[in-house]
């Protein structure tokens, strides 16, 4: 079975990806088209995923800083919220498996490139990429998260 991560955000080529198949770790960067292109095209059919939906947690996040900053931190969260939402609605029947998590239940961003790489090392993984950012990060969690 191959195994996804997708780690939502709405800016261009903002979603994070990670998919595990054999010994194959590969991570993407997917701009919102592309990503719906390949769901709609399938591409998810025999797969686990699981995805962020930050949708899932309705709460406040940093309210620090002037009217003008907070505004647009709160314009933020909401088009992360909704792009999660429309992604998860999106893959939630084109996949064999499929679980979606709050930021909450994913976690800390407690991973760092040597721990996804001993990680890669020790079930006989090879990553297509040596560094990775904090979107790669977040997908390998997730996808280490789809069974």
């Amino acid at each position: 079975m191959v195994r996804i991560g997708i780690d939502p955000a709405f800016r261009k080529s903002g979603i994070g990806f990670c998919m595990q198949e054999g010994k194959q770790v590969i991570f993407k960067q997917y701009s919102i088209i592309e990503l719906l292109n390949d769901i709609n095209a399938g591409c998810f059919k025999n797969t686990s995923v699981c995805v962020e939906n930050s949708n899932l947690q309705n709460t406040s996040f940093d309210l620090v800083g002037n009217k003008s900053v907070v505004a647009r931190k709160s314009r933020n969260v909401g088009a992360n919220q909704a792009v999660s939402q429309i992604i998860c609605d999106a893959i939630r029947f084109k996949c064999a498996k499929f679980l979606e998590i709050s930021p909450l239940k994913k976690g800390e961003k407690d991973l760092d490139d040597s721990s996804a790489t001993t990680t890669c090392k020790r079930k006989g993984w090879e990553m297509n990429k040596k560094r990775l950012n904090q979107d790669d990060r977040d997908a390998f969690k997730l996808m280490l998260l789809a069974k």
